[in-house]
């Protein structure tokens, strides 16, 4: 059962190559050094993935509850304080790889109006 207030679209859905872009990625304001992608994405709130952490990294996402989060699609950067909802480390290979669900807490009027933008060009790419 999904219990989400909103949908959420799947960035590997989209065609990113449209809009010349690699990846959704993502920095966190308790670490300047650490990128994260954006795995997929609504109004509300975002799932993200962070490759090869170090275990003093890990601890300090999986601990936090709420931090800023910049997100970058292309030329939009969208800043957001989010809440974490739900969080899980993977070990493969000598690396850990977080994966996480997090709530937008908090946002401006003028990146929440950017966040439904890049929903619309995920939408219109479907």
């Amino acid at each position: 059962m999904d219990y989400r207030e909103a949908s959420r679209y799947a960035i590997s859905d989209v065609a990113l190559h449209k809009y010349d872009i690699d990846e959704v990625s993502c920095g966190f304001d308790f670490d300047q050094s650490l990128r994260g992608r954006v795995v997929d994405i609504s109004l509300k709130g975002l799932g993200i993935e962070i490759d090869n952490l170090n275990s003093i990294q890990t601890q300090k996402v999986k601990n936090l509850d709420k931090y800023l989060l910049t997100i970058k699609f292309g030329d939009d950067t969208i800043l957001a304080g989010v809440k974490s909802i739900w969080s899980q480390v993977l070990h493969g290979n000598g690396n850990m790889l977080f994966k996480g669900g997090v709530l937008i807490d908090l946002i401006s009027t003028e990146d929440r109006l950017t966040l439904w933008g890049i929903i619309e060009k995920i939408r219109n790419s479907l």
